[in-house]
């Protein structure tokens, strides 16, 4: 069983987490995030799956623009996927997105992946 000091984030929660031990073109740092995977899934293992997100919006193809009103603007990189420890990161959760565009960015990732 896995112990947590943080709240369990679940999917369609952004927020804020340090990101380190990057290399190349990866993102570094104090990064937003958005979480995709499910709280069940998130408790069982003290770990998320998460999109980064971007305020330098190039308009590729796998980036999704997030909704006006959150306390985030930029956009989600599909292609930069990573999973953390939301405990170890002490992640915490700004809010979460309203559950229709949270179902499109999950759509959009598994149609990435050829789902």
């Amino acid at each position: 069983m896995v112990t947590h000091t943080s709240p369990v984030p679940d999917q369609g929660a952004y927020g804020f987490l340090c990101v380190d031990e990057t290399k190349g073109h990866e993102q570094s740092g104090k990064r937003p995030v958005f979480v995709i995977s499910k709280k069940l899934v998130n408790a069982r293992t003290g770990m998320m799956t998460c999109l980064p997100i971007t305020t330098q919006s190039k308009g590729y193809s796998q980036e999704v623009i997030l909704p006006g009103g959150l306390q985030i603007t930029g956009a989600l990189l599909l292609a930069h996927v990573r999973s953390f420890d939301f405990n170890a990161r002490n992640f915490q959760v700004l809010g979460y997105a309203p559950e229709d565009f949270t179902a499109d960015v999950v759509s959009r990732f598994c149609a990435m992946l050829g789902r």
